[in-house]
């Protein structure tokens, strides 16, 4: 584990909860944040758990696992689960492990070139060769 980790739990609306992750997920605290994903899913009225990710510098594997075991055990229950504020490189490792879609996290955003120089245009001839026999 790289530095503190915490979870504060927020009551957002009637049936709608919000756990702030800060730190590191990584494998020392993976199992940690699995059992408290499955707490908060099991708590009477719970119908929507939100994830919020926007303390969280970077995400293991095992913690990619916590996720999905807290949205696993949510549907199970009937219960909303979506992860929000996945930003920079947590957003990234979410979307290259294939589960952004799954934790609702919206599509990556386009990337626009910038270019401030003239235009060029190309025009590409077919190149006849020749080949020794």
């Amino acid at each position: 584990m790289t530095g503190p980790f915490a979870v504060s739990k927020h009551h957002d609306g009637d049936d709608a909860v919000r756990l702030l992750v800060v730190g590191d997920i990584d494998h020392d605290v993976s199992e940690a944040l699995s059992h408290i994903l499955i707490n908060a899913v099991e708590q009477p009225g719970v119908r929507t758990l939100v994830v919020d990710l926007g303390r969280v510098p970077t995400v293991a594997a095992s913690g990619i696992r916590s996720l999905m075991v807290g949205r696993q055990e949510a549907l199970r229950r009937g219960c909303h689960y979506r992860v929000t504020n996945a930003h920079g490189l947590v957003g990234d490792m979410l979307r290259a492990a294939g589960v952004a879609e799954f934790l609702s996290l919206p599509p990556e955003p386009a990337v626009r070139a910038r270019h401030d120089g003239p235009a060029y245009r190309i025009r590409l001839e077919p190149v006849h060769a020749e080949v020794p026999a």
